[in-house]
């Protein structure tokens, strides 16, 4: 008994080794390590309503969408910059890297719910709110109507109204007008006045207004508010990346180059399997177990990285998704193997 558990005992080491690796090596080198949610998706919903609340703007539940958003121009700038633990540790404390985006359709596209007691239209204001992970505000979009009673704003009554407004919503960030700080502010939260754009309308001005941050590291963030007459219309935070990294279209050769490499992989699996099969060279026992457990590790990961924003919604694609890939992992796993117990059959006698 003892000799037949000799040949397993280096790798039960392994495995319980690697897993203290893993657990050491995670959250710094995993793919997604940079991924940080520390509330849950409901206490982030109950903060977007009081920002909402907050700000004035009216709240109708049933109209109200919370998804979880990944920056894509940042994630790709920081990965080029550093190495992969280090990328993530940046990203991890970046509050504009992952952030929660809550949102409300307009007047203008309104949801009509039919009943059996009648109908009933739901309208509210259209707004878009992006939060931290840990339910920060960091930009927030409304539509202001284009209405005739709106007021004019000198300049600087305009920089004042942005200021008061964001103050109302995120307390804490700090401005300074004299450019001779610009150099010496090195905090994320601290703001220097950069510019003011306007644009005149018929019976009003509208204003643009910019601050920006000095980050000693480089890493600067843009302030962006915009004002509708005398209302404020939105106010943005964001990273400051580069123009090269805001392209996200696909790499075309990239893609073709997939397309092409799992075409061949499909029709040599179909053409050896086919005259596998009619010489009965083909085993399901293995390949069934390998295909059983290629179904649990993916219904695993797929928890896994649903874990917090979990619906039950998505149950029936990972139905449908597991038994298609369960079953491509039995044809695969049984076609390979007789293609390789016939050229090195040796190498599965300690599976068999």
């Amino acid at each position: 008994m003892i000799d037949k558990l000799k040949p397993a005992v280096i790798p039960l080491v392994i495995f319980i080794l690697s897993l203290f690796v893993i657990y050491y090596l995670t959250p710094d080198y995993h793919p997604f390590g940079g991924v940080k949610i520390s509330k849950s998706k409901n206490l982030i919903r109950e903060k977007g309503n009081e920002y909402l609340k907050t700000s004035k703007i009216k709240i109708d539940s049933e109209n109200l969408r919370l998804e979880f958003v990944t920056n894509e121009p940042l994630i790709r700038w920081i990965n080029s910059k550093y190495p992969l633990n280090k990328s993530n540790q940046f990203l991890r404390n970046n509050s504009t890297a992952y952030f929660w985006q809550l949102s409300q359709l307009g007047n203008d596209t309104a949801i009509i719910i039919r009943s059996n007691s009648g109908t009933n239209i739901k309208k509210g204001e259209s707004v878009n709110l992006k939060l931290s992970e840990d339910g920060k505000l960091f930009s927030l979009t409304r539509q202001i109507k284009d209405l005739l009673e709106l007021k004019s704003l000198t300049p600087d009554e305009a920089k004042n109204a942005a200021i008061d407004f964001i103050h109302l919503l995120r307390s804490g960030i700090l401005f300074f007008d004299d450019s001779t700080l610009f150099n010496k502010a090195d905090s994320d939260e601290k703001f220097l006045y950069k510019a003011t754009e306007s644009m005149q309308k018929n019976n009003r001005t509208d204003y643009k207004i910019i601050w920006q941050t000095k980050n000693k590291l480089g890493f600067d963030k843009l302030l962006t508010a915009n004002l509708i007459g005398d209302k404020v219309e939105s106010f943005n935070i964001e990273m400051i990346v580069p123009e090269e990294f805001k392209d996200s279209s696909p790499d075309i050769f990239e893609i073709a180059t997939l397309i092409i490499f799992i075409l061949l992989i499909i029709i040599s699996t179909i053409v050896v399997g086919f005259k596998r099969f009619r010489a009965y060279e083909i085993g399901f026992k293995h390949a069934i177990i390998f295909g059983i457990l290629v179904l649990i590790s993916f219904i695993a990961a797929q928890i896994l990285e649903q874990f917090y924003f979990f619906d039950y919604k998505i149950l029936l694609g990972l139905v449908l998704g597991g038994v298609f890939i369960c079953g491509a992992a039995i044809i695969l796993w049984s076609v390979s193997e007789t293609v390789f117990r016939e050229i090195w059959n040796k190498k599965f006698l300690s599976l068999d």
